[in-house]
């Protein structure tokens, strides 16, 4: 599970359609999704899909591979944090 390390707005390394907005260290985060058609990227801001390079924004491993790699449990629930 995502741990805030401070406040401000960090990637969700299992899906970048989707930010994690922390409001402080140590803080539950709030899992904030971007808006439909559209990830959230390096700059830490939401933007088009066609206007990114997905390969880097988005993690293209399987979910599998994630869990092991990042030591998270990725889940497709944008609920989830």
């Amino acid at each position: 599970m995502f741990e805030c390390p401070a406040a401000g707005n960090f990637e969700d390394v299992c899906d970048c359609r989707r930010f994690f907005q922390c409001n402080h260290e140590g803080a539950g985060p709030v899992a904030v999704p971007c808006a439909a058609g559209t990830v959230y990227n390096d700059d830490g801001v939401c933007n088009w899909d066609w206007a990114e390079d997905l390969n880097v924004v988005c993690a293209v491993v399987s979910t599998e591979e994630l869990n092991v790699i990042c030591g998270v449990v990725c889940t497709d629930d944008l609920n989830a944090s």
